[in-house]
């Protein structure tokens, strides 16, 4: 069964805010399949009404360099082009048998991606019996994020490395839950 984690980077923690990257994996058991990230046009976002947070900005500032310069990257992606191609990436791997969207935590990112769909007229790849949140999963079957030692590296908020150590929670948690 294939899956998908998704995450975003974004200008504000409301449902409005600029979307910067968008990365996502999907995977199959334990193994990974397939990679998607894109860098979204912040003006356009801004001309629609989507919104940037000073706080927000502050945050960014004391981030590692490597996740500014993806983040605040010169070259970017129209907005409708990144939706799109996101939706012919889930579109392809859902014929393939992908059923279940994740996202850590679902309350952010996926109402911030179907609100940022909603503002250009796009529609979302998933339905709402298809998301999945991470932590609710993780807290479930009862495994604490502190036993977890992330086996893949990467920097942290560049969305597709998110998405692998997060598929990596995922998976220790469930192993876990097994072999209990």
């Amino acid at each position: 069964m294939r899956e998908m984690m998704i995450d975003l980077e974004t200008l504000d923690t409301t449902h409005e805010a600029v979307v910067l990257s968008v990365g996502a994996v999907v995977w199959d058991d334990h193994m990974m399949v397939e990679r998607f990230s894109r860098v979204l046009d912040m003006n356009e976002q801004t001309a629609v009404g989507r919104t940037i947070n000073q706080y927000t900005l502050i945050w960014w500032l004391r981030q590692d360099r490597t996740a500014l310069q993806e983040a605040f990257s010169p070259v970017r992606v129209p907005v409708k082009t990144v939706i799109d191609s996101f939706n012919e990436f889930a579109s392809g791997h859902m014929a393939e048998g992908l059923t279940k969207f994740w996202a850590g935590p679902a309350t952010f990112d996926f109402p911030i991606w179907e609100n940022l769909c909603k503002d250009f007229g796009k529609d979302v790849p998933w339905s709402h019996k298809q998301r999945y949140d991470l932590r609710t999963a993780v807290s479930a079957l009862g495994y604490s994020v502190k036993k977890y030692t992330p086996t893949v590296q990467g920097m942290p908020h560049i969305p597709v490395h998110d998405c692998e150590r997060q598929i990596g929670l995922l998976n220790a948690a469930r192993t876990w839950r097994r072999d209990e």
